[in-house]
């Protein structure tokens, strides 16, 4: 458990499920690209990318609405720009990072 204490603001995030979906999520699609493209390293390499934006989404998720709030902008007006800009950017580095390094 992450507690995390900003100015009036304090919020508890919990770790607890949320491995557990990371695994079994980037597991399942990784057979699934693996079944598709008959290579196992582009399976190793979804699940990896996956597993990284999983875990950023979660937590930008519970860290741009304190961030947001604290700078006086409403959360729920701009929050879901910001993650999603946030979440597209880490998804499409990670899988083309992590493509580019293990095939060239």
């Amino acid at each position: 458990v992450l507690i995390v204490s900003v100015p009036s603001v304090t919020t508890v995030i919990a770790f607890d499920g949320s491995s557990t979906a990371v695994l079994t999520w980037s597991i399942v699609v990784a057979f699934a690209a693996t079944y598709w493209f008959d290579d196992l390293l582009i399976g190793y390499i979804i699940a990896g990318a996956m597993a990284i934006n999983l875990v950023t989404a979660s937590l930008a998720g519970a860290i741009i609405p304190i961030a947001l709030r604290s700078m006086k902008i409403d959360p729920a007006l701009a929050g879901s720009v910001v993650l999603t800009t946030v979440t597209d950017v880490i998804g499409f580095t990670s899988f083309l990072g992590l493509a580019t390094w293990f095939y060239i």
